[in-house]
């Protein structure tokens, strides 16, 4: 129950508290005028600048309380933090063909190629009395760590949230909600690899600053054209600050902000990617089974760790620019392109 229920119940309602409050300075109002002396048109004056002064106050003591109950309710049932979405955002800007036509409007319509970061991945706990087809409780989770949260006014869970049904014990039952969590660059690389075309050569995606948690997927397989050529296709990933969108013909460095923080981890599996400019927090890795993979650095103190899996050959290139930076490349197995130079090239400039 929230503090305008509680406050509610406990003392009595806005509408009583304003009745009682009119009533009683009108109470007031005729016990002032029935000692008045003066004639029936002074007694008239004073009554009516006494009704004035007291709905004044009234307005002024009992409508905060109303107005304090209407902004107190919470339609998200749950009493700890209020849950947000980090700032980020990723915009398909190019895309590439082979007969050189390519635009983005063959990807989609301008407003479906922009992404922003979901909120984190959340769990509602929903408890029901069946019998009465009531709502006993209502409670929401972070996910991750159990922590009590509140939604943002008006958010509803997602459709596709994972929605488990508990069996009725005593009237009661518990449906249990869980929310995916897609941060901006993994939906606008889902968009990409969905919607090229067979004679696609390249797209380029533009990440503005904020931080995008969670793992990113760079996958073929995810691709729905089927005659893609993947030995020349290449898939950009770009700072905002690094991506100039007056140039027909780019070219790209380590001297970005790093301002684009990637929390998770890549997981790059038959594409060829290009990483410009995006600042890897210490903890990510980015493993490649097969394909080329080129990193361009920040100013920052950048960490760029690169595991290689898999039997294919494998070209990695890193540029790491300014800063104090550490490169580890590195493979799991005997078969991997780390232990077998043959299927390794490797090219790295700080």
């Amino acid at each position: 129950m929230n503090t305008a229920q509680v406050f509610q119940t406990a003392e009595t309602s806005p509408s009583r508290q304003l009745g009682l409050c009119l009533t009683g300075a009108g109470a007031g109002a005729g016990a002032a005028a029935a000692q008045t002396s003066t004639g029936k048109q002074l007694r008239l004056y004073l009554m009516g600048a006494v009704a004035a002064i007291t709905i004044a106050f009234a307005l002024f003591f009992c409508m905060p309380a109303i107005a304090w109950a209407e902004d107190d309710e919470d339609s998200s049932g749950g009493d700890g933090i209020e849950l947000a979405a980090k700032e980020g955002e990723a915009t398909i800007v190019d895309h590439t063909n082979s007969d050189g036509t390519g635009k983005t409007s063959d990807l989609g319509d301008e407003d479906d190629l922009t992404f922003t970061n979901d909120l984190p991945s959340y769990t509602h706990i929903i408890t029901k009395n069946v019998e009465e087809d009531k709502t006993v409780s209502d409670e929401y989770y972070l996910t991750e760590n159990g922590q009590a949260i509140t939604l943002p006014k008006d958010h509803k869970d997602p459709d596709d949230a994972k929605k488990t049904e508990g069996e009725v014990v005593d009237n009661e039952q518990v449906i249990t909600i869980v929310t995916e969590s897609q941060n901006a660059i993994q939906k606008a690389v889902d968009k990409a690899l969905s919607s090229i075309q067979d004679d696609s050569t390249s797209v380029t995606i533009s990440i503005k600053p904020g931080e995008y948690d969670g793992d990113i997927t760079i996958d073929s397989s995810k691709a729905t054209a089927t005659s893609v050529d993947w030995s020349t296709f290449i898939l950009f990933l770009v700072s905002e600050d690094q991506y100039k969108a007056d140039q027909a013909t780019q070219s790209y460095d380590a001297s970005s902000e790093g301002l684009a923080i990637v929390n998770g981890n890549l997981i790059i599996n038959g594409v060829k990617v290009e990483i410009i400019g995006l600042l890897f927090s210490p903890n990510t890795t980015t493993t490649i089974e097969d394909g080329q993979i080129v990193i361009y650095g920040t100013v920052q103190d950048d960490t760029i760790k690169v595991v290689l899996s898999g039997n294919e050959v494998v070209s990695v290139t890193v540029y790491g620019g300014d800063g104090n930076d550490t490169i580890t490349v590195s493979g799991g197995t005997d078969n991997s392109p780390a232990a077998t130079s043959s299927l390794l090239q490797l090219n790295i400039r700080i």
